[in-house]
């Protein structure tokens, strides 16, 4: 039997191919366009010069693909490899103080993943701790303060 006369039935919604992943050269181009485009320069930018940059970045990208990738599909692809990055980090970081600042985890930072470390803050590693620095000290829990003490 062949399927060249089947049809979809109703109801049933014809499943699209997945789009291939990003290959590693992909990922290069990505990592050092974007580094260049949005870090290189101290100034922010503008809305329209950031959609002109993901555009520039898309057409290098889509210049080696095998497919033709939107704008917005090559910043997804940026926003989750940062994301990845980030949490690798925190794992070796977390794995250092569990054994005593002891041997560092297996796997370390690649080249490329050290050059898209540049663009991460530590605030958005850790967060902001203890939330707005109003130059109080937080109030101690279950703690006697210095007044009632006495």
């Amino acid at each position: 039997m062949t399927d060249a006369g089947a049809s979809t039935p109703p109801g049933l919604v014809e499943r699209t191919r997945c789009r291939p992943k990003f290959s590693e050269r992909e990922i290069e181009i990505l990592v050092e366009m974007t580094i260049d485009k949005f870090y290189a320069s101290s100034r922010r930018l503008s809305a329209s010069k950031k959609i002109r940059h993901w555009e520039e970045i898309t057409a290098q990208v889509n210049a080696i693909a095998p497919c033709q990738r939107m704008p917005r599909e090559v910043q997804k692809r940026w926003d989750d490899y940062i994301e990845e990055l980030k949490e690798k980090i925190l794992q070796g970081r977390r794995h250092t103080e569990r054994t005593g600042f002891g041997p560092p985890i297996d796997h370390v930072l690649t080249p490329l993943e050290e050059r898209a470390s540049f663009g991460i803050s530590e605030e958005s590693l850790v967060g902001v701790v203890g939330g707005i620095d109003t130059g109080c000290d937080p109030p101690l829990t279950g703690a006697l303060s210095p007044l009632e003490r006495k």
